[in-house]
């Protein structure tokens, strides 16, 4: 069994909205240890939610109470711009926080995300804290500005509900500015380029959009396709006893704040119902869905026999009541999920091909593409209800076989399983943490310290090493100059420069109208992140730790009074190990003893870098 933590910035909840992130971490969860992260807001309805918190074993949302949480001030308390600097105008003003924070000019979402991500941060440390995970699960590739800030020791699996730059692009004919989304796409697609670089696995919702990552990314390590899953026993046809309003009802849903539904729901109010009204005098077009914009809601309120139902608790009475199920969407990306509840409720569809896109079932839809050809299909599904039943009959099983919830998430665990794979297969990266040794320090540890990190460099050429050591004491340990060893001093002035860097960033934001993005917590995930190491040896136990929530290995050359949590121990002596592993609960082999420290050589770098490999692959 695996500790899979999921991190999104949307959380799921059912019924309600991200159904398939859903039922994809309850069967995680029903196999594995799940935990989520995520923020959750004041219009999520509290039963959804607690239907999430009974599906997995631990959830830390924002902006709850949690026991133990700090403060998560920005990196700029205490402190304000100078006036001079708060004299530019505000358009420098953010394209200097843009620059700071590596995104790029206009990039609002990517500034949007890191807040998101800031107000996380400590409920990301606490769920960390926790204990050992074995990967972190990412959704939706608009969160590319995360990978900066998120822990290197962690494997990570990140799943597209669509791919973003081809989404943006097909959008970009329908907006009043294309060429402002052409730009977004352009830079969509290079995160999307990074992303598939830096993570272990990608999943895709259809086997058409890993074609077209492939086709955009180049190509992919480890790519998956793991189909959205439907509960089956929720979404069932229209029950013998459920008595329908006896009008003949056109249905169209979805969420009504995303633009694609938004663009649907106006293209067939405005171009495709006249037509059908002109047929079908007293149908009715109803449309249900979450959170609808107010300006969509006044022009339903113009159109003769159109209806909007806003936020509604349960979706299928509509599906049960209607003689025909829509989906005039012209742009999108990914699989709309929408679809599949049709067909497993058994209603008759009528869509576009862009609609039916990644939906590889016989769905058992009519197509069109114009409005008068579609407005034929739907006059024609209301002229024969018999016919409409028998084109919807089966389409329940047809889909059934591919986008059980059996079936469907047993494919999102192997892309999650993938990751943490990949990982075992990387070499182990350590850091050795030395913050505390000055050239000059003559006391035991600090020899037995230099002795076995010479032996390691010199000898271990499987493992990377980074040496995390002020400035002085790198200089005199001279090492050697791989790739697979890293300096990283303490005192340097780049880790002055990053430190200074967010201050400012912190203080331009303050001077914005625009959400916090930098924030202390945040900066403790950013300080993980830069060690890039699998696990950290503490070499003295009664120093200050670098990095509290690495797997840990301890070295223990006699019997101190105290010391941290430990998954690994090294010792010089017997029966200090023996006794600092029953106080810690080790197991035998989590216990390297290395006698003889004056005879430093191949045999100490072999034993370490061993336990290095037990600690790393099972923590």
């Amino acid at each position: 069994m695996a500790r899979i933590l999921v991190l999104t910035a949307d959380v799921p909840y059912f019924p309600g909205k991200m159904g398939v992130d859903f039922f994809n971490l309850r069967h995680l969860a029903g196999r594995h240890h799940v935990g989520v992260v995520g923020p959750v807001y004041p219009q999520f309805p509290a039963q959804a939610l607690d239907n999430l918190r009974r599906a997995v074993q631990q959830t830390w949302f924002w902006p709850d109470e949690l026991a133990g949480l700090r403060g998560n001030a920005s990196a700029a308390e205490g402190l304000r711009l100078p006036r001079v600097a708060r004299l530019l105008p505000r358009s420098v003003r953010r394209a200097l926080l843009h620059s700071l924070l590596g995104l790029p000019w206009g990039d609002h979402d990517g500034l949007l995300k890191l807040a998101v991500l800031a107000n996380l941060a400590p409920y990301l440390l606490q769920a960390l804290a926790s204990g050992p995970w074995d990967a972190l699960v990412i959704v939706q590739s608009d969160t590319r500005p995360w990978l900066d800030a998120l822990p290197a020791h962690l494997p990570l699996a990140l799943y597209f509900h669509d791919v973003r730059s081809h989404y943006l692009a097909r959008r970009a004919p329908f907006e009043e500015r294309p060429l402002a989304f052409e730009r977004q796409a352009r830079h969509a697609l290079r995160q999307e380029r990074e992303i598939a670089e830096r993570v272990e696995t990608l999943g895709f919702v259809s086997r058409l959009d890993l074609q077209r990552a492939e086709a955009a990314f180049g190509p992919l390590r480890s790519a998956h396709v793991a189909p959205i899953p439907i509960d089956f026993d929720y979404f069932y046809p229209r029950p013998a006893d459920f008595a329908r309003d006896g009008r003949q009802v056109v249905l169209f849903t979805g969420h009504l704040g995303h633009p694609p539904n938004v663009d649907a729901a106006r293209y067939f109010l405005r171009e495709i119902w006249p037509r059908v009204r002109a047929r079908h005098a007293r149908a009715v077009f109803q449309v249900a869905g979450a959170l609808p914009e107010e300006k969509l809601r006044a022009e339903f309120r113009r159109v003769p026999g159109a209806e909007m139902h806003a936020d509604v608790p349960d979706i299928r009475p509509y599906f049960w009541n209607a003689a025909v199920y829509v989906v005039p969407m012209r742009f999108g990306g990914g699989v709309r999920q929408k679809i599949l509840e049709a067909a497993a409720m058994e209603v008759p569809l009528v869509m576009t091909s862009m609609a039916a896109e990644g939906a590889d079932d016989n769905v058992g839809a009519l197509l069109a593409d114009d409005a008068a050809g579609f407005a034929r299909h739907v006059n024609a599904l209301l002229d024969d209800p018999q016919a409409a039943a028998q084109q919807a009959h089966g389409a329940r099983e047809r889909v059934r076989a591919r986008h059980a919830v059996a079936a469907a998430s047993a494919e999102f665990e192997t892309l999650v399983l993938a990751a943490i794979e990949a990982r075992r297969r990387r070499p182990v990266r350590v850091l050795l943490d030395l913050a505390w040794l000055r050239p000059d320090d003559s006391r035991p540890v600090a020899q037995q310290a230099r002795a076995l990190v010479s032996a390691l460099l010199r000898h271990d050429t499987r493992r990377h090493y980074r040496v995390l050591a002020p400035g002085a004491t790198l200089d005199a340990l001279a090492l050697p100059r791989v790739s697979r060893v890293r300096a990283l001093p303490v005192d340097g002035w780049s880790l002055r420069l990053r430190g200074l860097r967010r201050v400012l960033a912190a203080l331009l934001a303050e001077s914005l109208p625009t959400h916090q993005p930098v924030r202390a917590a945040l900066g403790q995930l950013e300080w993980l992140r830069l060690f890039d190491a699998d696990l950290v040896h503490v070499f003295d136990p009664q120093a200050r730790r670098a990095a509290e929530l690495l797997p840990t290995v301890v070295s223990v050359d006699h019997a101190p009074d105290e010391t941290g949590p430990a998954q690994g121990l090294v010792a010089t002596d017997v029966g200090a190990a023996q006794a600092w592993a029953a106080r810690l609960q080790l197991a035998p082999e989590r216990v390297a003893v290395l006698p003889a420290w004056q005879d430093e050589g191949a045999a100490w770098a072999r034993t370490a870098g061993a336990l290095y490999d037990l600690v790393a692959r099972a923590s």
